[in-house]
């Protein structure tokens, strides 16, 4: 629990990740405003008792001032996941993060930051969406050494609302693992809520963890590879692993490239996106930020998707 009743100001409130941590600042106590766009169709999705603030993600919109200026904190959890180019993640990976720290940043007493990142930003070399998460980073660490932040690096997550994972996951209780990595790839993932409690704990220990760049998974020790991840989603029953090649993946993501600057939509599979999902090895390391702040991961895996699915 915190200290005192805080008021924190969520970016991404909406979204998979974001709706959560409203909900769970919420149920201790603080209040919550969430910004969102005027455009935005997704006032719905807030959690009940959040406060909605209208304000476009620039530094000049009085309305961003005057709403940073009434929170306490600030957490940004917005993100874009899906695009053609590089030029459609910077609005929400690179130039909202870079709006909020250029406000705070003028207050005598600037406001904590933090930043919901992801481990794709260490090999931002990978893809646009790693490059975008990374230069959001980057955005923080070149500001004023008054401005206190910390960025969050989890590794893939899923959970309730999530919209990625969930039916690969459920191929896989079904019987059928896709494997487009290499035999020895080592992949690890974390569940939502331990995401959102990990955010609690940033925000509660700004002093211990300030100014720290956190890559965060479910804690097992080296990830999973294919044996210990058909384990953890189909303990009993055979599981039948289909290898895709990867210029199969690579031929299909460049068509689905083509088709999305013809048809108008942003796509999830690219070719950068296939130089993710087949990276060697996408590990966490909790050892600093639960030093800093005692905070651990609660499920793992097969934790995680029982409950996810019942």
């Amino acid at each position: 629990m915190p200290p005192t009743a805080r008021t924190i100001a969520v970016i991404g409130c909406t979204g998979f990740i974001g709706r959560r941590i409203g909900a769970q600042l919420l149920a201790r106590g603080d209040r919550v405003l969430a910004l969102v766009r005027p455009s935005s169709r997704h006032r719905a999705a807030l959690p009940a008792g959040v406060e909605a603030v209208e304000s476009d993600l620039v530094a000049n919109d009085p309305r961003l001032t005057a709403a940073l200026q009434r929170a306490d904190a600030v957490v940004y959890a917005a993100g874009a996941v899906r695009g053609r180019t590089l030029a459609d993640f910077l609005p929400a990976n690179v130039q909202g993060v870079s709006a909020v720290a250029e406000v705070l940043a003028r207050e005598a007493q600037p406001r904590q930051v933090v930043l919901l990142s992801s481990l794709a930003a260490a090999a931002p070399e990978l893809s646009h969406y790693a490059q975008s998460k990374r230069r959001g980073e980057l955005v923080l660490t070149a500001a004023p050494a008054s401005l206190p932040w910390i960025v969050l690096r989890p590794t893939a997550v899923y959970g309730p609302g999530d919209r990625e994972l969930r039916p690969v996951f459920d191929l896989m209780r079904r019987g059928w693992m896709f494997t487009p990595g290499a035999a020895d790839q080592r992949l690890s993932f974390i569940e939502v809520d331990d995401v959102v409690r990990a955010v609690l704990a940033a925000l509660d220990h700004a002093d211990a963890a300030n100014h720290g760049i956190f890559a965060l998974d479910d804690g097992r020790p080296g990830g999973y590879d294919r044996t210990t991840l058909a384990r953890s989603l189909r303990p009993a029953g055979r599981m039948r692993c289909v290898p895709v090649p990867r210029g199969l993946l690579a031929g299909i993501a460049r068509i689905n490239l083509r088709l999305a600057q013809f048809c108008g939509y942003a796509p999830m599979l690219t070719p950068g996106k296939v130089r993710e999902i087949t990276h060697p090895a996408w590990l966490g390391d909790n050892a600093p930020f639960t030093a800093a702040t005692g905070w651990t991961p609660q499920s793992d895996l097969a934790t995680g998707t029982r409950a996810l699915f019942g």
